[in-house]
Parts: C-alpha cells; sequence; structure tokens
C-alpha cells in the first residue's frame, strides 16, 4: 500500500489478508511471490534500508512499508525502532498507511502526543498516518480510529471500489451524482472541470488520495466514483490526489477504433459488471442499469491507464 509519490521505505516485507474486499487482491501479494518470496511471512528489511533516510541528506518524501502494513502484528518486535528512524529524521516526510487503525493507539511510541492536551510531540511532525480503504463499509470502521489520531493525517481510497461518502465522518455536504447523470471522459465543466485547490487546511484530514486497483485480478474504477469524491475533498478544502486508474481505464469519447484486442467490461455505479461482449448481453445490461451510468472500461495495464482524471493531473497538498 503507497501513493505514487515519493520513496519506498520498507522496514519489513510481508503481510496477512483482512477481510477487507480491498485487501483481496493486494499486488503486494503477487510481487513478493514474484520476487521469490513468501508473502505471508515476515522478511526484515536490509541494513541498507533501514539506514537509508539518515544517509539522504535532502528532504524527500517516503513511503513506509508500502510491501507490508506498518500495523501488522508480526512487525510489532521491529515497530520500536522503526519510529526512531523516522524521529531522527525531521528533514523528511513520512507516510504510513495501513488497513489496520484498530492498532494504531496501541502502536504509537509513549510520547507520541500529550494524553491530557491531546497535543502532538512537534517530533513526529513530519510522520503522517493514513487509513487506506476501498468502501463506505470499511470507511466507516476506519474513520473514527483516524480521527483520534492528533496531528496530520490523510486517508487513501485504494483501490476505490465504490462510492464514498466523507460528510458523516468528516463534515459537509456533498450530494451524490443524480441517477443518470452524464458523463464524459476529458469533458467537464463548472465543479468537474475547475480548480479544485484548496486554500486552507481541513482540520481532520490533511489530504486524500485515490488509486485504482493493480494486479492480475484487479477490478476497474467508475470514474463517477471518482467524480464524487474528488468533488466531496473540494466543498471540505481537503486536498485531492488521483495516483492512477491502476489495470483499468474508461473508454474515452475519442477512441473509436484500434481497440478490439484489449479486455473491456461494462461498469456500472452499484459495481455490476458486464464481461460478455455479446451484443445483446450489452444491450440488456445497459437497458437494466441505465440509471447506473454504466461506462466502458478497458484493461489497458497499469503502464497505459496513466494518471489524468478529466485530462488533468491531480497532486495537491496542504498549502
Amino acid at each position: 500500500m503507497s501513493t505514487s509519490l515519493g520513496r519506498h521505505l520498507n522496514f519489513w516485507l510481508g503481510c496477512a489478508k483482512l477481510d477487507q474486499r480491498g485487501c483481496s487482491h493486494c499486488i503486494m501479494f503477487h510481487n513478493l511471490r514474484k520476487w521469490g518470496k513468501n508473502p505471508f511471512v515476515l522478511t526484515p528489511g536490509a541494513e541498507a534500508t533501514w539506514n537509508a533516510p539518515a544517509n539522504l541528506n535532502k528532504p524527500a518524501f517516503w513511503n513506509v512499508c508500502n510491501s507490508s502494513d506498518f500495523f501488522w502484528e508480526a512487525a510489532d518486535p521491529y515497530r520500536a525502532d522503526a519510529w526512531e528512524v523516522m524521529r531522527a529524521s525531521p528533514r523528511h516526510t513520512f507516510h504510513i498507511l495501513t488497513r489496520r487503525p484498530e492498532r494504531i493507539a496501541a502502536c504509537l511510541p509513549p510520547d507520541f502526543f500529550n494524553p491530557q492536551s491531546a497535543i502532538r510531540n512537534p517530533q513526529f511532525d513530519h510522520v503522517l498516518i493514513g487509513i487506506s480503504i476501498s468502501t463506505q463499509t470499511e470507511l466507516a470502521k476506519a474513520a473514527p480510529f483516524l480521527k483520534a489520531v492528533p496531528g496530520p493525517k490523510f486517508l487513501a481510497a485504494a483501490p476505490l471500489l465504490g462510492f464514498l461518502d466523507l460528510r458523516t465522518h468528516f463534515g459537509g455536504a456533498s450530494p451524490l451524482p443524480a441517477p443518470g447523470a452524464p458523463w464524459a471522459a476529458g469533458e467537464g465543466s463548472g465543479v468537474r472541470g475547475g480548480d479544485s485547490s484548496p486554500g486552507t487546511r481541513h482540520p481532520a484530514l490533511s489530504f486524500v488520495v485515490a488509486q485504482g486497483e493493480l494486479g492480475p485480478s484487479a477490478s476497474p474504477t467508475h470514474p463517477i466514483w471518482l467524480h464524487h469524491l474528488r468533488d466531496q475533498c473540494r466543498g471540505l478544502g481537503i486536498p485531492f490526489n488521483f495516483d492512477g486508474w491502476g489495470e483499468w481505464s474508461p473508454l474515452l469519447t475519442h477512441e473509436a477504433a484500434g481497440l478490439e484486442d484489449i479486455p473491456n467490461a461494462l461498469l456500472a455505479t452499484d459495481g455490476a459488471m458486464q464481461r460478455s461482449l455479446h451484443p445483446a448481453a450489452i444491450v440488456d445490461f445497459i437497458q437494466r442499469r441505465a440509471q447506473d451510468c454504466p461506462v466502458t472500461m478497458l484493461r489497458r495495464g497499469a503502464d497505459e491507464t496513466g494518471r489524468a482524471l478529466d485530462g488533468r493531473v491531480y497532486q495537491e497538498y496542504p498549502p
């Protein structure tokens, strides 16, 4: 789990799968097998990895344990040393992303914050803790734990596999798109095509990042799910980042030929998919799912799908 920004800092490798939809096809397990490692067994990082932040004089962003989960139970014996590596490098910024938010509080250093004032120790102001979620159900379970962490933090919809409504947990009002609302790739007007750079910090979230799914078993991300999340961030004053479509991206309005050999599917906003290319099946799906805005998604591969949403790259961070 990681954002595309910055370097990777794997204090250890490996993880255990959770009963979460976004965890089912995690690319980390595929990658570690490809590298000849057992992804379910913890492998400590090399000494050079642990020393990398101290040896890099230029300030940098580090994605911590993107080939694991920083709060994985198996890593308990190593975590205190990892905290000290980050504490000793305040010139850098460290992003810790987890799917185990219920373990955050118990795994923080004893002096991470003042329990009376809930003010974070400034020695850790350069460490941002984020939760990775994919569905509204996962967000509902994880948000209270994230909100309890003092200081800067972030939310990663990675992979994004459905509508997310931030309002319940982070305030504001952002209506869902109207049923049947049109969507045109690469086009936009008003809030969908405008500038979303916020000018002030949100009190609960430093930024939000969204990403499609990676790996052999990846599911596609509907563009309206991304529009809805991006527009909520604009309304709430939260910087929005789009890290890429993953394996699948939508058929663009100007694409009409030369795509016959690319695997494709129709995807509705409720997550239903139609993979059959039989004309009758396609027509039937579109008619039955018209209110769910079915869109054609192409499996181009992560190297081809890119990071543009409506023709724009979103890479926003707090002022």
